[in-house]
């Protein structure tokens, strides 16, 4: 992968190192070939950078209204320097930065995005429409907080699940889930571990709710199948038990072992 020349959105700048290690540091490891995936350095300007080729084709319109994430195999692959706007839109966006930085990051996952805000118009519905193959969509809805995310925030989201079944009637959805870009003035390592920590309210969660800093270490690691059990939960883990069960079920008997067979299998010889 292209490495990004050193600047104000590339961590590497300014003798920074991945984990943290300065450029004289001996306990500094040294720069490896995906800078984008360390998020050092101060918060990024805002509009200081234009939307990533792969961030306009994911939440672009298709004939028909629709805006599907294209096909995971034939999508353009992002530089390095487009890693790093990517990145600073996830980690640090407000509005529709974080809504175009996560379609990215499903996109990747091998999932397919709806843009509702296109589609159905602004504040009608959840930011995104996400589905895998004929598993049931599931709605996400990104919200952003300067500091400790407001709980009311699940509220939104809710709403939005109720509402679904008369905005589309023959689509039904299996649920939903929240992904928060809170304290995002803070660098990613300064923020609260979790979107929300008192106990009682955590409990009693109706919907799942993920953070964008939780969102973006599974993304540099290519843990493609974290960010897919992050959306679409349960009902990604019926499918693969349902896939497995089938192919048990499919599989021809095995005849019974003949009494030579079983000695050979035992490590005979002649």
């Amino acid at each position: 992968m292209p490495r990004a020349r050193a600047g104000r959105g590339d961590p590497t700048a300014a003798g920074h190192r991945v984990n943290g290690g300065g450029s004289g540091s001996r306990d500094g490891a040294p720069a490896v070939q995906r800078p984008w995936t360390d998020p050092c350095g101060p918060a990024p300007s805002a509009g200081r950078t234009s939307p990533s080729p792969l961030s306009r084709q994911a939440t672009t319109p298709l004939r028909g209204g629709r805006s599907y994430c294209p096909d995971h195999a034939a999508k353009p692959q992002l530089t390095a320097r487009n890693r790093i706007s990517e990145r600073d839109r996830l980690l640090y966006g407000t509005g529709a930065e974080p809504v175009r930085a996560i379609a990215v990051v499903l996109t990747e996952a091998g999932l397919q995005t709806v843009d509702l805000d296109e589609e159905l118009g602004a504040t009608k519905s959840a930011d995104l429409l996400v589905s895998a193959g004929s598993l049931p969509g599931r709605l996400v809805e990104v919200k952003a907080a300067s500091g400790p995310a407001e709980e009311h925030l699940v509220g939104h989201l809710q709403r939005h699940l109720e509402t679904w079944p008369q905005l589309r009637p023959d689509e039904p959805v299996s649920g939903g889930v929240l992904v928060v870009n809170h304290q995002h003035k803070l660098h990613p390592s300064q923020r609260a571990a979790h979107v929300y920590s008192r106990p009682e309210f955590v409990a009693a969660l109706p919907v799942p709710v993920v953070s964008t800093v939780q969102l973006f270490h599974w993304w540099r690691a290519e843990d493609w199948a974290a960010i897919r059990t992050a959306v679409l939960g349960a009902d990604l883990r019926a499918a693969v038990s349902s896939a497995v069960t089938e192919e048990v079920r499919d599989r021809p008997e095995r005849p019974p072992m003949s009494r030579w067979q079983r000695w050979r299998s035992r490590g005979g010889s002649r």
